[in-house]
């Protein structure tokens, strides 16, 4: 770009860290021909050379900044790679280390990021907005509101992961204790305390559990084959002609489920057959009266 002077005390620092690149001594000493050639002129025409250089500097940062200030208008401020604002103004900052223009606007660029963090933090989306910071801090490092903003969210972040480590915790426990119960009222059931004694049957135990987790499908069903049963033993005991356990059976599970409307029909079912049929007792009575009486009549006839 015409600042030799320039080039040739980068490729002095660059021969400093890496002294035995060939390709640096070569350009160093290309840049030394070039000034002292530069030198012998200027001997004949003092300055012509600096202000040739200073007007060719001016240019290039003209037409850089007129480049930034385009890519910023489409918006490519760092992306994409070879085509960018932040590029562009890190080259004019290379001519011109101390520009107040081109820190302004690299200042544009890393409070667009900041502007876009605080909205994907507002949405809840931390890492999309950690990933802004970090670009808005690749190009002003020290930039105090994105400093300030990436300490937030990392504590944010940290807080959230502590909150879903004690959900995850206090779901498992939910989860154990549903299990402790469905086993519990599974094991009732096999020995037939489906709804007596109270405190330790299998209908308290499907409830409790949903009251812990109403969703539970497997308490729901739990509940229903206790009135299944409870419909299953009804029958059986109808089915025996014990009445008076059938009705037992079915005021047991009516108690556990009042408006179960199987239940009720079969309670009614023994309910009209007991008043139309005569139990065992009745009959009895009925039938002794005729045995002493034949009885007697055996006693005289003797």
């Amino acid at each position: 770009q015409g600042a030799t002077s320039k080039a040739n005390k980068y490729l002095e620092q660059a021969a400093t860290l890496s002294p035995e690149s060939d390709t640096i001594q070569e350009a160093l000493d290309q840049t030394k021909k070039i000034l002292s050639s530069s030198k012998t002129a200027s001997q004949h025409t003092p300055n012509t050379g600096k202000k040739t250089e200073s007007v060719a500097v001016d240019k290039t940062v003209a037409t850089l900044f007129a480049t930034a200030e385009q890519q910023l208008s489409e918006s490519k401020f760092l992306f994409p790679k070879r085509d960018n604002a932040y590029k562009t103004y890190t080259r004019i900052l290379s001519f011109l280390p101390n520009d107040k223009r081109a820190y302004e606007g690299l200042q544009l660029i890393a409070n667009h990021y900041l502007v876009q963090a605080k909205i994907q933090r507002a949405n809840g989306k931390l890492e999309e907005s950690q990933l802004l910071i970090a670009r808005g801090l690749k190009v002003l490092p020290r930039h105090k509101k994105l400093v300030a903003l990436k300490r937030q969210i990392i504590a944010e972040a940290k807080r959230n992961e502590e909150a879903m480590f004690a959900a995850f915790e206090i779901k498992n426990t939910i989860a154990n204790q549903v299990e402790s119960l469905l086993n519990q009222a599974k094991n009732q059931s096999k020995v037939q305390r489906l709804t007596q004694p109270p405190g330790n049957n299998a209908f308290e135990s499907y409830s409790k559990a949903l009251q812990i987790d109403p969703n539970n499908l497997n308490a729901k069903k739990g509940l229903v084959s206790i009135i299944e049963k409870h419909q299953t033993l009804v029958r059986a005991a109808l089915a025996d002609g014990n009445t008076d356990l059938a009705l037992a059976t079915a005021n047991e599970g009516l108690v556990a489920f009042p408006e179960n409307q199987a239940l009720l029909s079969l309670r009614d079912s023994v309910m009209l057959q007991q008043e139309t049929t005569p139990n065992n007792a009745d009959i009895s009575a009925k039938k002794k009266p005729q045995d002493n009486d034949r009885g007697l009549r055996s006693f005289g006839t003797f």
